[in-house]
């Protein structure tokens, strides 16, 4: 029920209220004692609230706890004579209707734990039934003999993620037992981000001991839940306290606190920690209603809901609340907002009842006209008349009346909000939201204005004014509480204060905000920063938070003297920071300046199905789904970081607030009622993801859909790489009928978790969800990154080695998911691998891996029949680690003899040409053409039926079909490119009439290539005995040589002696690894070998320290600070010599969690004496922890490791900022290019001393967020360590460090190919070479005479050793094409008629390109000589210039070494007509000509023709000017013309005459070149045209 005020609906109205309040309350200003307001807070109260609000039971959202904890705030509130209101909103919860284990008749109460993700606790209605078994911790031995199939499972709870060997054993459901202790690390590692179907439960103790009496002696039990993701209504509870002053009541601050409370077990949530904040507030509500500690300004006390899901009560507060606004003008600007979204409601609300008012008069128009309608007519008639169409969306009936009814409630609400602004906008000022987030753990009070929801830490400086003020009012209330003395005198202040209060604002000693709670922390406040609210948080500083968000948060392991030291501190600040008239002036200066943004955006949208045969785009909706929103992090001190709201009636949604994650996208999910299975999931599809994208980032004023499809969910698990030990993170599915992508597909998996790459992260959640449609058989395929496909899962059999899928609609999980995969991997491995061998091609390599492959996986399943679990899984590890080694392999190797194929069909296209034009040689470009495709048609079909390309690829047509295309798209491109360039010269021609030509080396190879086939034909015998020597030499290389593939330990020998026998696994940078690995290393070498994994609890930013407060206890100032913490293994003692390192006590011993051992100077800060060694405690966040060990410093100092460094944690923030970047960027990759390994950055580490740490249990590290850097492995003697480096680096893809004898090595594994048999074709390549060289120096030297011709004609040296390369690049390509295909013809007879006994085939590309190279390189060399002889025989080319003759007074006269013949003197004679005509009045060029002329030189033709004209030469400021004549002057010979320049100085010195001439000359000897490349055609027209002139100018004459 709504609760407020409808009188009071304007701010005058308010305004009015509170004055008249005030006044009635009004006391005069007095100064309240610090000691009196500090005695003022009653631990009984506090104590009995705390008490209250955990009897409710839970107080999560939607259960009834949660509104009884509403009501008992909004009395509280109503009591204290405060003006109260509610605010209501709603959140879907996971709400457990019944939960029960049946055994014999008989019912245990259970309880469903938190959703794995979307996917709820929820068994069909039947419930699930089968054998009790008892596992203890879950650990894959404890499974062992037991029949695990089905079962119902029963776990310790302190168990870690030993639960995830549950569904991979495939049993039914598991119970965890209560434990007697526990923390909240433990719990958060009980449910998942992604929605596997995992049935978890919480069993009381009392009942468990019956249980596991029947554990193991088949007793069936069934167990039944009830559990449905409804949406329930939440409550902010709003109490308005007006202030004492009559001036300074007109501001205020807001007060918030949280009412909620959380557990992993949804039903089981006291929450005694969660209530100390609303306690708190609570009695400072009591303190400050009373007249004589009124604080002078007012106090808007908020009490809000939803605090763990998402921030949600808050975020909606503020969403209600809005920006601050920046001008007086903008003060209602929120609240007109509000308006505009109460009349889209109220056009909403009419606009549905219209429709629905529409729809009845069509039921009733067609109730009188039934009669005369047939079945198929009146069924579809009153289909028509019931729709009813809202926007797009198309509604029946009851989805109309029920979207009136919440469009109702809209309303309300929405008029609520605009009392409850009106309510806040009665205040001048709203100085500050202010929440409250405290626990009991420790007594330090902290104010933060960051917290890690947002971590808007760029905002410090604008808060940090208000952190020195809050410091300086602890200061004076912790002096006037005598909890301190001499604060002013001494030299640092906040360490003395620190036991009381800490400013989380400004860095202190260098300490920033984050080093003061172990772990994310988020707070309400961050939500007002965001949506333009100044905001700050009390919290309480150094406190882990333990039993927050177990079932054990209960009153009686609360602390209620931190709390109570708390609230005096709390009091006594808040009455200071109230009644502080300078706030404006100093503390809060900086803030009020600063211009706030609403961040806080919604994201609306529409969950939409595409029903492809009803529509053709996705409009249908999909009401009430889950929609979801998942954040960087997975909980923050028991808050839950994914955003979620559940969809109306029409599927509409609106998720308030965007995320500040970029990466974020939008999930929506369905389910089945029965069950709570997945039957609805985005569709990541063509027609989803790729279509219309979920990004939430930048999706404000969008209206975005969400497509989702039906959908079958199968879980998969233990999906971590055997090789580079990381979770698969890339998916892949297909539909297994014609392995093609479906259409609709979708998947889940932790997608975030690659985001945290660079902070180290060791959590991981090796499991899948793939989501089909339910008539499909799917497979999946997964890789990580770069580097490839390492998982497949296709369900594949000896008969169909490619996989026939999993049914998706019976396939909800891939039980021993590791089994199927190597049994899938070997399986087409062997299938592809007789395929290759049945051709004749063999790889060393992956034949090696996939027999050792087959050997394990043998093992893994006789082990599992067997029911030897933990053996059965570490076998089927390790043949899917060397079956997905060998995978890629085997790939490589076919593809590798396509890309061969291809390759040689590429050069086939010259070998076709050059095929032509020797044997066939047609006088016609049709018949040039038919001859080569009909040449290469032969070869084509040759190779087809010799090659195994053909035989492996599954259509063998395609190979053709590709390089076809590929052939025309290069032919396309090069006659687009040459049609361009003749289209820009035909331009240029036609404008300015210059002619050009390319006479570059490429032009001059065309032409050479002709003219070298030419040649050949001409010399037949001396081209076969060349072509034979070339194609023997192929085919000798061929035959001789192969490459091969084999695996290498690469191994370095380190100088450090070995610390132990054994092997030491981590990354070669101390990046973090992966926490399931140290669990798969002791599964695997738990037998032979003692394993003990080391964590680091270490700052999670690389260039800033951890800051760790370690007192003892009872003494909370006497502290000391650390920089890291060392998580050890009991195995430890088996590993080093741990014994030498303790001065005193003992190490770790199994189980424990709650220990500590510390080095000699930190215990000797402490005061703690090792005679009280198992006895003294000390708190570490919060907790009490028994010193166990004293350790000397000196000797843990010297210890070193296998790998010559310390075991104690990287201190990173001494390295180079440069190399800290650069780590930062190798974490990042990690996921794209696999774990580092050997590529890591080498670099040289500085350690901790352990004057820095202290060490802890491994598990308890971990449960801090602690990562895992190292895992240690002792064997009992060296050989059994050389075995087992050996095997592993088989598989492995990291690096190992090995102590073997009195020697320790860096292991890491290499793939290598080498070539063989090179030495043996030494002998034939050197004849082959010197019977090339001889022949093309032969054919040098008789074509003397040509090559001669070649340079009269302006070919340079340079062109005509172009001519002589060209005809051995075609001996080359014959060569090679010839030899390879008689190779390939043998290499088929050889393998069908079994004559390969002991010979290797190699058809790999490398072999191929490389038999070419070969060939070409043998080829090329040996002409390389013979082409120079060719060059330097030749006269010099147009690069270089002419030498003149010395001039004659002024005359120069110029003989051109070459002649022209018959009419094409009259035609040349033209051509240079019209070039110089060009520069007549031009003067941007060489030179400037007029009166350019043609004139015959005689009556006749016979006697000549020449070009006259005067014409100044550049540069002109030389002033060189001449007469110039070029004549064509008849010879002895018949029709042959000399050609006679003569130049006329006529002004210049005669040196500059001389220079520019030189130039110029050499631009007439190209128009010379360009004459030879002008066609046939239009030199005879510019033959008619000279002709013509000539006789014009005889006329004239």
């Amino acid at each position: 029920m709504i609760r407020f005020m409808h009188s009071l609906s304007h701010r005058g109205l308010f305004a009015i209220a509170a004055a008249t309040i005030a006044c009635m309350i009004a006391v005069p200003a007095f100064a309240v004692e610090v000691t009196e307001l500090a005695n003022q807070i009653s631990p009984e109260r506090l104590q009995s609230r705390i008490e209250q609000m955990t009897a409710l039971g839970t107080r999560m959202s939607g259960y009834p706890g949660n509104e009884q904890a509403a009501d008992m705030v909004l009395d509280a509130f109503e009591a204290l004579g405060m003006q109260t209101f509610v605010q209501e909103f709603d959140l879907p919860t996971p709400l457990e209707k019944s939960a029960s284990l049946e055994v014999g008749g008989q019912s245990y109460q259970i309880h469903g734990l938190w959703p794995n993700h979307a996917r709820t606790t929820a068994v069909p209605a039947d419930g699930l039934t089968g054998p009790i078994i008892y596992v203890g911790e879950g650990k894959l031995s404890d499974f062992n003999g037991q029949d695990v199939k089905n079962a119902i499972v029963l776990m310790d709870f302190n168990s870690g993620q030993g639960w995830l060997n549950v569904p991979l054993l495939d049993a039914a459901a598991v119970v965890f037992i209560e434990p007697d202790h526990t923390s909240r690390g433990e719990a958060e590692v009980k449910w998942l981000r992604v929605p596997v179907d995992v049935p978890r439960f919480w069993l009381n103790k009392a009942d468990a001991e019956a249980l596991k009496a029947l554990a193991g002696t088949g007793t069936e039990a069934t167990v039944k839940a009830d559990i449905d993701w409804e949406d329930k209504v939440n409550r902010n509870i709003i109490g308005i306290l007006p202030g004492s002053d009559p001036q300074l009541s007109k501001e205020a601050i807001i007060l918030e606190a949280y009412y909620d409370s959380i557990s992993v077990v949804p039903t089981l949530a006291p929450g005694a920690e969660n209530a100390v904040s609303l306690a708190t507030l609570l009695e400072l509500a009591d303190i400050f209603s009373q007249e004589q500690y009124r604080p002078k300004r007012s106090i808007v006390f908020l009490a809000c809901s939803g605090h763990f899901e998402a921030l949600s009560g808050s975020r909606e507060f503020v969403n209600l609340w809005g920006r601050e606004p920046r001008k007086s003008r903008e003060r209602r600007d929120r609240y007109d907002e509000l308006g505009r979204e109460l009349e889209q409601l109220n056009k909403a609300l009419e606009s549905t009842r219209d429709e629905i008012t529409k729809m009845q008069e069509r039921q009733r128009e067609l109730a009188g006209s039934r009669a005369g309608l047939s079945p198929a007519q009146l069924e579809r008639q009153e289909e028509l008349a019931s729709r009813i169409i809202v926007g797009q969306l198309e509604l029946d009936a009851d989805a109309a009346v029920l979207r009136v009814a919440r469009l109702q409630n809209d309303i309300e609400r929405k008029q609520n909000e605009m009392v409850i602004w009106e309510a806040l906008d009665q205040f001048d000022k709203i100085h500050m939201f202010v929440g409250l987030d405290l626990s009991t753990h420790t007594p330090s009070l902290g104010a933060f204005q960051v917290g890690w929801y947002y971590a808007q830490a760029h905002l410090l400086r604008f808060y940090s004014p208000l952190g020195k003020q809050l410091t300086n009012y602890a200061g004076d209330i912790a002096t006037d509480l005598g909890l301190v003395q001499g604060l002013e005198q001494a030299e640092d202040p906040a360490d003395i204060l620190a036991p009381f209060f800490v400013d989380g604002v400004n860095p202190v000693k260098g300490r920033e905000w984050h080093t003061f709670f172990p772990g994310k922390i988020a707070f309400d406040h961050e939500m007002a920063i965001r949506g333009g609210r100044p905001a700050f948080t009390f919290t309480t500083v150094n406190d882990a938070r333990q039993f927050v968000d177990t079932p054990l948060d209960t009153p009686e392991r609360l602390q209620m003297d931190n709390l109570v030291s708390q609230n005096r501190m709390l009091v006594n600040m808040l009455h200071k920071f109230l009644a502080d008239t300078t706030l404006s002036e100093s503390a809060l200066k900086r803030v009020e300046a600063l211009k706030k943004m609403d961040e806080l955006t919604d994201s609306r949208g529409t969950v939409l199905e595409f029903r492809r045969r009803e529509s053709f785009v996705p409009n249908t909706p999909v009401p009430y789904s889950m929609v979801m929103v998942q954040a960087q992090y997975r909980k923050m001190m028991g808050v839950n970081t994914t955003v979620w709201e559940m969809a109306n009636e029409t599927s509409e949604f609106t998720l308030c607030g965007e995320m500040a994650n970029q990466a974020a996208i939008l999930e929506a999910f369905n389910f089945d009622p029965d069950s709570g299975a997945i039957i609805y999931a985005p569709d990541r599809g063509t027609d989803g993801d790729k279509k219309y994208p979920r990004n939430v980032f930048g999706r404000a004023g969008l209206q975005r859909p969400v497509i989702v499809f039906r959908c079958a969910a199968t879980d998969l698990f233990d999906l971590t790489d055997e090789r580079y030990f990381q979770t698969l993170e890339k998916v892949f599915v297909y539909d297994a009928e014609d392995y093609s992508e479906p259409i609709s597909y979708g998947y889940s998996i932790n997608e975030m978790q690659a985001l945290l790459a660079a902070e180290f992260p060791s959590y991981v959640e090796p499991c899948a969800v793939i989501y089909s449609d339910p008539s499909l058989d799917m497979q999946v395929t997964m890789s990580m990154g770069l580097v490839g496909i390492r998982m497949i899962c296709i369900n594949a059999t000896p008969q169909v080695p490619t996989g026939v899928g999993f049914p998706a609609a019976t396939t909800t999980r891939v039980p021993m998911t590791p089994l199927q995969i190597a049994n899938d991997m070997h399986l087409i491995d062997a299938y592809r691998i007789e395929r290759l061998e049945r051709h004749g091609i063999a790889n060393a390599r992956a034949v090696e891996l996939h027999q050792t492959a087959n050997q394990s996986l043998q093992l893994a399943k006789e082990a599992y029949e067997d029911q030897q679990y933990d053996e059965a899984v570490a076998a089927a590890r390790h043949a899917w680690g060397y079956e997905s080694r060998a995978y890629p392999d085997v790939q490589t190797t076919a593809e590798d003899v396509v890309k061969g194929v291809l390759f040689y069909l590429a050069i086939l296209l010259p070998f076709a040409f050059f095929g032509e034009r020797l044997f066939v040689h047609a006088r016609t470009i049709i018949g040039q053409i038919i001859g080569t495709v009909l040449v290469f048609t032969v070869v084509f079909i040759l190779l087809a039926l010799v090659h195994p390309a053909f035989a492996l690829t599954t259509s063998p047509p395609i190979i053709l079909l590709a390089f076809i295309v590929m052939a025309l798209a290069l032919l396309v491109i090069a006659i687009v490119t040459q049609k361009f360039n003749q289209e820009l010269k035909s331009m240029k021609q036609s404008k300015g009439g210059v002619h050009e030509a390319d006479v570059g080396r490429l032009s001059v190879a065309g032409a050479a290539f002709g003219l070298g086939i030419a040649n050949m034909r001409r010399r037949k015998t001396r081209t076969w005995l060349t072509a034979i020597t070339l194609i023997l030499l192929t085919f000798t290389v061929l035959s001789f040589t192969s490459v091969k593939s084999f695996l290498r330990s690469n191994q370095i020998r380190l100088s450090q002696a070995p610390a132990y026998q054994g092997l030491m696994l981590r990354d070669r940078s101390w990046l973090s690894l992966e926490a399931p690995t140290a669990s798969i290393i002791a599964n695997e070498l738990g037998q032979k070998a003692v394993v003990s994994p080391r964590a680091w609890y270490t700052s999670s930013t690389l260039d800033k320290e951890l800051m760790v407060d370690i007192a003892p206890a009872g003494q909370p100032g006497k502290t000391y600070t650390v920089n890291a913490l060392l998580g050890v293994s009991p195995q430890e003692t088996q590993v080093m010599n741990t014994a030498g390192l303790l001065k005193a006590g003992r190490w770790v011993e199994p189980g424990e969690k709650n220990v500590i051992i510390l080095p000699e100077s930190i215990t000797t800060e402490l005061g703690i004496a090792p005679a009280t060694v198992g006895s003294a405690q000390v708190v570490l966040f919060g907790s009490s922890y028994t010193v166990i060990g004293i350790i000397d410093d000196a000797k843990m100092r010297d210890t070193v490791d296998l790998d010559g460094e310390a075991m104690t944690p990287v201190n990173y923030s001494q390295l180079r900022p440069e190399i800290i970047e650069e780590l930062k960027r190798q974490a990042s990759r990690r996921s794209q290019l696999g774990s580092s390994g050997a590529s890591s950055l080498l670099q040289e580490y500085t350690h901790y001393g352990p004057e820095k740490l202290a060490l802890i249990p491994y598990a308890t590290a971990l449960e801090m967020g602690g990562t895992l850097r190292s895992i240690a492995m002792r064997f009992d003697d060296a050989d059994t360590v050389a075995e087992t480096v050996t095997q592993m680096m088989k598989r492995f893809a990291l690096s190992l460090y090995a102590g073997v004898g009195n020697s320790t090595y860096l292991f890491s594994s290499v793939g290598m190919t080498s070539a063989s048999g090179l030495e043996t074709i030494a002998i034939p390549i050197l004849i082959a070479a010197l019977i090339v060289l001889n022949t093309m120096l032969g054919a040098v030297y008789e074509r003397t005479r040509e090559i001669g011709i070649y340079s009269s004609l302006g070919l340079a040296p340079s062109h005509i050793g172009i001519l002589f390369l060209a005809e051995a690049s075609v001996f080359a390509n014959l060569g090679a094409i010839v030899g390879y295909l008689i190779g390939q013809v043998l290499a088929k007879a050889i393998h069908v008629f079994d004559l390969n006994a002991g010979v290797e085939l190699n058809y790999s590309s490398m072999s191929a390109v490389g038999v070419t190279v070969v060939v070409v390189i043998v080829v090329l060399l040996s002409t390389i000589y013979p082409s120079k002889r060719a060059s330097e025989i030749a006269s010099p080319g147009i690069a270089r210039k002419w030498e003149l003759p010395e001039p004659q007074g002024d005359l120069l006269t110029v003989r051109l070494p070459f002649t022209v013949t018959g009419r094409d003197a009259f035609g040349v004679a033209a051509f240079l007509e019209e070039f110089f005509s060009e520069y007549v009045g031009y003067a941007g060029g060489e030179f400037l000509a007029e009166n350019v002329r043609l004139e015959p030189l005689g009556d006749e033709t016979a006697d000549g023709v020449a070009v006259r004209l005067r014409m100044w030469l550049a540069p002109y400021d030389l002033g060189v000017s001449q007469d110039f004549s070029l004549a064509m002057l008849p010879t002895e010979d018949e029709d042959i013309f000399a050609i006679e320049i003569l130049l006329t100085r006529l002004a210049g010195d005669i040196t500059s005459w001389k220079k520019t001439n030189s130039l110029f000359l050499s631009s007439i000897r190209k128009q010379f070149l360009i004459w030879r490349t002008v066609p046939q055609g239009e030199k005879l027209l510019y033959a008619d045209n000279g002709e013509e002139a000539i006789k014009s100018a005889r006329v004239i004459a």
